[in-house]
């Protein structure tokens, strides 16, 4: 791999221990991609940051190690998500070993200069990336989201390579990085009709299925997406499919021109999403047994202020069903502007949670044993069953809502 004088020295220990640790292994990883040469980053989303999923001990020790060099990020970078709300943990009922293993673990994180966000949607707290830069993020939700939606370029990078890269100002060039590695190769026909957000959601769980380890392109689309309907179909690409981006023909900006998305070929195949796979992919997600719900969560990825207020408003005046957990997940940079609008004290008034820094995907210990769980997010959905025991139904906001005031879910 070709390397500038300045990566010569990093790669031979003159800038330091860590920063030849940090160089080498990038350019190990690219050589086995056939990589030529480094690229500087833009900006980074950090990951090993989620105490319970991320190793708890060792992840302390290896976040304790790169912590020894006292390295700083040298791009701007923000935090991935925490296993806990690490304000008000106590309250949630979290075991005091995971909110002490998660306070220490930020702690070392914090110290090494990345912007303290803990989301999983930098794009929301100010991690926005041009069209066309090169960028080291982890998070598969927020990877597709800025490979798609912003046209930016990341390959799905792991914790240590985003904090290498993070250190290094750079990353080897390789994957995604690449025009031809962006190409869609299905196109999926949408004749559905698409609804809320949850159907987004719908669509990239049924796509990351058919697609796989491809990336598609979606035709037939009949609105531009919203910014929460491009945040459900990126999460749900990435939990059924190795699905990195995806393109919508006319709106995402490397689809603006007839046949751009398939760099001018013929997709190898083309699959329709129409109504009645809508209807299965709902019931196929549908995991909860009878009409008792004791959880409703929304906020995967983390609500925008739109979400939270929609939520507020539909609660206003209204009581939560005794029994009924309900939260809402968001950044706390988000909350900051929600608690000044007042929608925090409506949600809880109503019975409800607003927190912060983490999600049930990312926290496994989340203070109680649910029995059934109703979400806006497919992304949620699917990994409540495995994580949680527990069943897990997926719909709109207002049927999340409703499950919540009742404490029943109605089909």
């Amino acid at each position: 791999m070709y390397l500038t004088k300045e990566e010569e020295r990093m790669y031979n220990g003159e800038c330091g221990e860590l920063i030849e640790w940090a160089m080498k292994t990038i350019v190990a990883w690219g050589e086995v991609f056939n990589a030529k040469r480094m690229v500087k980053i833009d900006c980074a989303h950090c990951s090993c940051s989620a105490y319970m999923v991320d190793g708890k001990k060792s992840i302390l020790d290896f976040m304790g190690d790169l912590a020894k060099s006292k390295p700083r990020v040298v791009v701007p970078a923000t935090c991935q998500v925490a296993s806990t709300d690490m304000v008000d943990w106590k309250n949630l009922n979290i075991p005091e070993y995971v909110a002490e293993g998660q306070l220490k673990l930020r702690d070392l994180i914090e110290g090494m200069g990345p912007a303290p966000t803990w989301t999983c949607a930098p794009y929301l707290v100010g991690n926005i990336p041009v069209g066309g830069s090169n960028i080291a993020w982890c998070e598969s939700s927020a990877i597709v989201y800025a490979n798609s939606v912003f046209g930016a370029r990341t390959n799905r990078e792991c914790g240590q390579s985003v904090w290498f890269a993070s250190f290094i100002g750079r990353t080897a060039e390789y994957g995604l990085r690449l025009d031809e590695n962006r190409r869609a190769r299905v196109l999926i026909d949408v004749t559905a009709s698409l609804k809320n957000e949850t159907d987004f959601g719908a669509l990239g769980y049924f796509g990351g299925k058919v697609a796989g380890l491809r990336i598609p392109a979606f035709k037939g689309i009949k609105k531009i997406p919203t910014v929460e309907d491009f945040m459900q179909v990126s999460a749900a690409l990435a939990t059924t499919g190795g699905v990195p981006m995806f393109h919508v023909l006319g709106v995402t900006p490397e689809a603006r021109r007839d046949n751009e998305a398939f760099g001018g070929e013929k997709p190898e195949e083309t699959i329709e999403f129409g109504e009645e796979e809508l209807k299965k992919t709902y019931e196929g997600i549908h995991s909860g047994s009878g009409d008792k719900v004791d959880f409703v969560f929304l906020g995967c990825p983390h609500a925008t202020y739109h979400q939270v207020k929609s939520a507020a408003e539909m609660l206003d005046g209204k009581k939560i069903k005794k029994d009924t957990t309900f939260w809402i997940a968001t950044a706390r940079q988000t909350r900051n502007l929600i608690e000044k609008a007042g929608y925090g004290n409506i949600i809880r008034a109503a019975g409800g949670k607003i927190i912060c820094d983490t999600c049930p995907a990312a926290a496994l210990e989340i203070g109680f044993k649910p029995q059934v769980m109703v979400t806006n997010s497919f992304k949620q959905a699917h990994y409540v069953p495995g994580q949680f025991k527990a069943g897990s139904i997926a719909s709109d906001t207002k049927s999340c809502i409703s499950a919540a005031l009742e404490g029943r879910w109605r089909a």
